[in-house]
């Protein structure tokens, strides 16, 4: 906040009475003092160590401000807001600000803890959630001197043997020794038995400002003092064998590389501990003395932690992560490795309405997503999860983390994309497409069905079934007080498909592929509830609350699917027939040369006899005038 107006002018005349020994200096008191740069003013005024920040006052880029954090500073830059006219001090103390990677810590960072005699160095191995989800790390329990040792700092990176330096410069508290282990149960040789013989301990009480990190440093950036910017992801935990290339970091030796020789017990400094063996696989040796505690890794995956080596630092001792880890939850309570998170992702492209849409996140974890949408979902064991598109079509922006235990990744930001179905011709039939027409056919209160095209007529009174196609003008008429049913054709006829009957009778037409349903009977209603496409003549089925006719089944409720029918998603209408529509809209008759390639269609389609009926001599007349009528056109295209 800058100084108020009576503050800085009490300064001011404090100033200018100790330049002239009496009242203001003329430039001052003329307003002839300059105004400056913000550059200007920062470059003396960092001079002073207490200066924290040089900045605009606010969106007012004509006055600069001076912030400090004591107040020597404050009395110093005083005299250099006199100076200039656009100059002014903070009247509140800044904190000074500090790089984020500072008060990252990360695996393989440089330790140290004294008894009052000595500084005992070690290395930290990995971050880790104790039980009551507090951040914590993991070292080797030798590094306690057996619990003789108390508070932990964190030394310098740049001043490591890993660098080059002389080691055992402080760079800020760390915590405090919590639960250890050096050999079997209190710190023990071994005895009569095996007891979980470990290498490992917990720090404790982090000091405030301090972020452990699941990473462990490749000591690529130490020089810099920020060891995060240069380290590698921990991304689970597992266990090393035979022939596996370790990784392990430490302050003495830096990032070194070894291959596992053997697993077992190892006796070490009078106890004995379950670990592994590596060997080095280059000049410079594995492991030095202060390595010790540090991380050892696989790929990203943590294996375990250093305990020691022989004396010429060619062969690498390391605990068992996963056993030491068994060891601490038994005694001290389960404490977890801290993992970096993969972040969830979603599936590319569009989802239609209802649908789910699908990503991927770490197997097991919890998938928070927030924003427009918001669910909470489970990843399975191979780390697949999905969740409901909108109803509506529409982009919809997301943010999506993944958690584990105390784990969570890094939000993530994505968008989904909700687009409308393709449309579906209304009069589609074909191979199980809907689109029933009830038309008018049979008498009053009777039904007949034509799928397609054909000509038949069934004796009044009796149910029959003709099947064919003639290309023309398809009709399937029951006699009176009959049903007759029709199917068989892929496209409709012309487009159309068209039945006459008994008025106020009713009559389905399955006008297939590209065919359209027209010609409700004289007195009838359209109604498309539980269809497509259809027409319903009054007190016919398949108006709302009938039945549908079903070539799977008859009498199913109205709204349901049959089979070879598109199911409808509960609350979501179809593009092509929207909510409280009658009838979707009749698409366009067939050209003339696709009406005449549809009969060739229709032809070689063939003839299906779903019944054999009894017939009257007036029907069977006509049966046989329409066979003949067939097999004429049949010796034509053929």
């Amino acid at each position: 906040m800058p100084l108020s107006p009576a503050r800085r002018t009490a300064i001011a005349l404090v100033a200018a009475l100790a330049v002239t020994g009496a009242g203001v200096s003329a430039a001052w008191a003329d307003g002839g003092t300059p105004d400056a740069t913000l550059e200007q003013v920062a470059a003396e005024a960092f001079a002073d160590p207490g200066v924290v920040a040089v900045t605009y006052d606010g969106a007012d880029a004509s006055t600069i401000v001076i912030h400090t954090d004591d107040a020597g500073a404050f009395t110093t830059m005083s005299g250099l807001a006199l100076s200039y006219a656009n100059v002014e001090l903070a009247d509140e103390p800044a904190e000074e600000l500090v790089t984020t990677a500072a008060t990252d810590v990360v695996g393989g960072a440089g330790t140290l803890a004294s008894d009052g005699a000595t500084t005992h160095t070690c290395s930290l191995g990995f971050a880790a959630w104790s039980p009551a989800g507090e951040p914590a790390l993991l070292t080797a329990g030798h590094c306690t001197l057996d619990g003789a040792l108390t508070d932990v700092d964190r030394s310098a990176p740049a001043d490591e043997p890993a660098v080059g330096g002389d080691g055992s410069v402080v760079l800020d508290d760390l915590g405090t020794y919590g639960f250890s282990q050096f050999g079997g149960p209190g710190n023990t040789a071994v005895g009569a038995e095996v007891q979980g013989e470990t290498d490992i301990a917990v720090i404790d009480g982090l000091a405030d400002g301090l972020s452990p990190v699941p990473a462990v440093a490749d000591w690529s950036t130490a020089l810099t003092g920020d060891l995060a910017a240069g380290s590698v992801p921990v991304t689970g935990v597992g266990v090393a064998a035979v022939g596996d290339t370790v990784w392990r970091s430490g302050r003495s030796t830096g990032w070194r590389a070894g291959v596992v020789t053997d697993t077992g017990f190892f006796a070490i400094d009078g106890r004995v501990v379950f670990g592994h063996v590596a060997e080095q696989t280059g000049a410079d040796p594995l492991v030095l003395r202060g390595d010790s505690g540090g991380p050892v890794v696989v790929g990203e995956t943590a294996v375990g932690i250093v305990s020691g080596g022989n004396a010429a630092g060619d062969r690498l001792l390391f605990a068992d992560l996963a056993y030491a880890l068994d060891v601490v939850a038994a005694r001290a309570g389960s404490y977890a490795l801290m993992l970096d998170l993969v972040e969830p992702q979603l599936a590319e492209g569009a989802a239609e309405p209802g649908s789910a849409v699908a990503g991927t996140a770490p197997a097991g974890a919890t998938v928070e997503v927030t924003g427009d949408i918001e669910a909470t979902l489970e990843a399975d064991g191979a780390g697949a999860f999905a969740f409901a598109a909108p109803a509506d079509p529409g982009t919809y922006d997301v943010e999506l983390v993944a958690a584990r235990g105390y784990d969570r990744s890094d939000a993530v930001s994505a968008t989904v994309t909700v687009a409308a179905p393709a449309d579906v011709d209304a009069g589609d039939d074909a191979e199980g497409a809907t689109g029933d027409a009830q038309g008018a056919g049979g008498a009053a209160g009777e039904t007949g069905d034509a799928a397609g095209a054909s000509d038949g007529a069934e004796e009044p009174g009796v149910d029959g079934e003709a099947d064919g196609a003639e290309s023309g003008s398809p009709d399937a008429a029951g006699g009176v007080g009959g049903d007759g049913t029709a199917s068989g054709a892929a496209d409709g006829t012309g487009g159309e498909a068209e039945t006459e009957a008994a008025e106020g009778g009713t009559a389905d037409t399955a006008a297939a592929a590209d065919g359209d349903a027209t010609g409700a009977p004289a007195g009838g209603d359209a109604s498309a509830e539980g269809a497509a496409a259809s027409d319903a003549a009054d007190g016919g089925d398949g108006a709302e609350g009938g039945t549908t006719p079903s070539e799977e089944g008859e009498g199913l409720p109205a709204k349901e699917s049959s089979a070879g029918n598109e199911p409808v998603a509960e609350g979501i209408a179809p593009a092509a027939a929207p909510a409280e529509s009658a009838s979707p809209v009749p698409a366009d008759p067939l050209p003339a040369a696709a009406e005449a390639e549809a009969a060739r269609r229709l032809e070689a389609t063939g003839i299906e006899r779903t019944a054999t009926l009894p017939l009257t001599a007036a029907g069977a007349l006509a049966l046989l005038a329409g066979l003949a009528m067939l097999a004429a056109r049949r010796r034509w295209v053929g």
